[in-house]
């Protein structure tokens, strides 16, 4: 028996098995972001519930055309020319996406406000932030979305979405944008119906001078006048 192979053998075994042991495995953030952004109804179906995933394809709900129709649209939306897409595994950001918005450049961002990872479970909170000019564009309302995903055969799969809609009052400066912009619709409202009232006077007083007749009692140098302004009183 030649025990050198033997050894080769079982050495080159071990450390090929020591490798796979030290790939990482997909994180729930990961998850999110294959969700999101892969190409493949594959990818999603690989995440939802085994359980769930069964009865929608006994169903034949057509289920999967459902889901990806909206995310086809946020990934068109995304990726779309002339738009500048990043995302992040780590961090605060889950992505960035900046673009011209006519002489405006906007920019979108997806933060996230927390991971709680607990064992094979874990809650992603998301925010949209929006940037015009490198200034906050302050919403009536900040949307939210909240991920639970639970591991499942050494996959992250979506357990539950939440999608919630903040009004932070305590925050003063949110609170002084969202005041700010209610003046500025308040009197650009008020410069459009004054706009609209000159406009209307500018019309009536048109129509009243096409309508005029003068008759020469009125006008002494009455044949000067034009013949659709002459009028003779009965």
């Amino acid at each position: 028996m030649n025990w050198a192979k033997i050894i080769t053998l079982l050495a080159v075994s071990m450390v090929a098995s020591a490798q796979i042991q030290q790939t990482p495995q997909q994180t729930a953030r990961q998850a999110v972001l294959e969700m999101l952004f892969s190409k493949s109804p594959k990818a999603f179906e690989k995440h939802v519930p085994e359980q769930a995933l069964e009865i929608f394809n006994k169903a034949d709900s057509g289920w999967t055309a459902a889901f990806m129709g909206p995310l086809a649209a946020l990934q068109h939306q995304a990726t779309r020319e002339g738009q500048h897409l990043e995302t992040f595994e780590t961090g605060p950001l889950l992505l960035t996406a900046e673009s011209a918005q006519g002489n405006h450049q906007q920019r979108v961002e997806i933060a996230v406000e927390r991971d709680d990872l607990s064992g094979e479970d874990d809650q992603i909170e998301l925010s949209i932030h929006i940037y015009k000019d490198g200034m906050p564009d302050r919403l009536p309302v900040v949307p939210g979305l909240i991920l639970d995903l639970k591991q499942q055969k050494d996959i992250w799969r979506l357990s539950q979405i939440t999608v919630a809609l903040h009004v932070p009052l305590s925050d003063p400066d949110y609170v002084k944008g969202i005041a700010e912009q209610m003046r500025k619709n308040r009197q650009r409202m008020t410069e459009f119906g004054a706009l609209g009232s000159i406009q209307q006077m500018k019309k009536k007083k048109l129509h009243a001078r096409k309508n005029l007749r003068v008759s020469p009692a009125m006008f002494p140098n009455w044949a000067l006048l034009p013949r659709h302004q002459r009028h003779r009183p009965q």
